[in-house]
């Protein structure tokens, strides 16, 4: 496992390769990310290429995978580093995952901010059934969350006694905007993910917003050589 820092005027990033993961995203001396904890919790995790647990279509396809994939707990092989940001690849094969892929994951750190992007390549010579998405741990040092968007503000409302809480195939959202620790935290996918999950099982120390372009046992049909690409940007002004 590697580690890479990056850093800016105002802000800094830690990725490992170990899950392409990012540990830690500090902007102006604030964790935006609530760090890595070194176990499960924390940090940016990529998801892939399932999301949610192996049931229902993905118990069929993929019955040897664990929940939200191998993604986030595999090694990466850094294919690329300049000064703003680094760059992992990893190939899957048949005999081990059902599924021969090439997935290549940048993060960019940005002058307020990060963007993620997530490129999916299907090495096979049939069509294949994927999802894929991101999981980043956003700090609440206990203070409140409030969201822009009252289909966000309803979510967090029946949160309230749960974990987790999905806002599935509504209205093609790919602009998310919260507040907490006096940051507007303002998240852009590049394409309308399926679904928007909130998730936390600690609220007073981080929430889990996280864009999915798949859900459990469906996905994106990727054929024979296709390319998809995903990305997350994260910006934050206080």
């Amino acid at each position: 496992m590697s580690n890479e820092r990056i850093e800016n005027n105002n802000s800094h990033l830690e990725v490992n390769s170990r899950g392409a993961l990012v540990h830690e995203l500090t902007i102006n001396g604030n964790n935006v990310i609530y760090p890595f904890d070194g176990n499960k919790r924390g940090g940016v995790p990529i998801l892939g290429p399932i999301v949610g647990a192996a049931l229902k279509g993905w118990k069929n396809l993929y019955p040897k995978l664990p929940q939200h994939g191998t993604h986030r707990i595999a090694d990466w092989k850094e294919i690329n580093r300049d000064t703003n940001s680094v760059k992992y690849e990893r190939i899957t094969s048949t005999k081990k995952f059902l599924f021969a892929g090439r997935v290549q994951v940048s993060h960019s750190l940005l002058d307020n901010g990060l963007k993620i992007s997530l490129k999916a390549e299907n090495l096979e010579d049939k069509p294949r059934e994927v999802a894929h998405g991101f999981h980043p741990y956003f700090a609440t040092n206990g203070e409140k969350v409030t969201f822009k968007d009252e289909l966000f503000e309803d979510m967090l409302k029946g949160f309230e006694n749960k974990k987790s809480i999905a806002l599935k195939n509504k209205t093609n959202i790919n602009e998310v905007i919260f507040t907490v620790n006096d940051m507007e935290i303002t998240l852009n996918t590049n394409t309308p993910p399926h679904q928007w999950v909130i998730w936390s099982d600690d609220i007073n120390k981080y929430i889990c917003v996280e864009p999915f372009w798949g859900d459990v046992g469906s996905g994106e049909i990727l054929k024979p050589r296709e390319i998809k690409e995903y990305s997350l940007t994260i910006q934050v002004k206080k």
